[in-house]
């Protein structure tokens, strides 16, 4: 699922469960009071402390996933780059009468010899 998507669904998920703690406060209740709060009772403030709680929990989670696939992705990107670069320009690269061609993994560097080539 999308990282917005699930954004989405989480904050509706939160909006539907306060919604249905306020339906659950008495009728008299309401028509006594002139504006509703959720803090009025401990029940209520109780419910809705801890549905926030797992909402900041679960949206942490979300975004920290985001962010670690969004890592992987900008980083299979630039190695895709990096190679093709290095593909392209390794046949004008030469190194000179006094450097050394090292070869690093699938990189290749050039390294300066002192004296000892």
């Amino acid at each position: 699922m999308a990282y917005l998507q699930q954004i989405e669904r989480l904050f509706y998920q939160l909006v539907g469960t306060a919604v249905f703690i306020a339906l659950k406060t008495d009728y008299k209740e309401l028509i006594a009071s002139t504006l509703f709060s959720f803090a009025t009772t401990k029940k209520r403030k109780i419910l809705l402390k801890r549905e926030l709680a797992n909402f900041s929990n679960q949206l942490d989670q979300i975004i920290k996933q985001g962010i670690a696939k969004e890592w992987a992705f900008a980083n299979i990107k630039q190695d895709n780059l990096l190679r093709e670069g290095l593909t392209k320009y390794k046949k004008t690269l030469k190194p000179s009468k006094h450097s050394k061609h090292v070869r690093l993994k699938d990189f290749y560097r050039f390294r300066p010899c002192m004296g000892h080539c």
